[in-house]
């Protein structure tokens, strides 16, 4: 899978995305803000971009929440400090992919690291 990291150790939000292994898709991990009941979910329905499962991290991140920029959660790129995450998994094809990237901006925001997440799609 592939997750949005800091280019450096600079905190900044975190959004993990993936490909599954048993169907190729695209998916989008995402545990703040565009998560069910918060803010910027609208962002995914306006997209038509559903809700798969849950899941979380494999590795652990720091979550905290950034209170210079309108207190939305983020992690920070230090891999094995603080605690696995949980979120929420969504399918999307490659338009949606796109337009979720210039939503976050990146790369100018963010930048796309490999992670794995376990998903409980049971």
């Amino acid at each position: 899978s592939l997750s949005y990291l800091p280019e450096s150790d600079e905190a900044r939000p975190d959004h993990t995305k993936g490909t599954c292994e048993k169907t190729k898709s695209n998916y989008v991990f995402v545990y703040g803000t565009l998560k069910r009941g918060f803010r910027n979910h609208y962002k995914m329905e306006h997209r038509n971009i559903h809700y798969t499962c849950s899941g979380v991290t494999a590795e652990a991140f720091p979550l905290y929440m950034d209170a210079k920029n309108r207190n939305r959660p983020c992690l920070a790129g230090l891999v094995g400090v603080g605690h696995r995450v949980r979120g929420e998994l969504y399918e999307v094809n490659d338009e949606q992919l796109v337009e979720l990237d210039e939503f976050e901006r990146v790369p100018v925001h963010y930048v796309r690291q490999q992670r794995q997440v376990i998903v409980d799609c049971g």
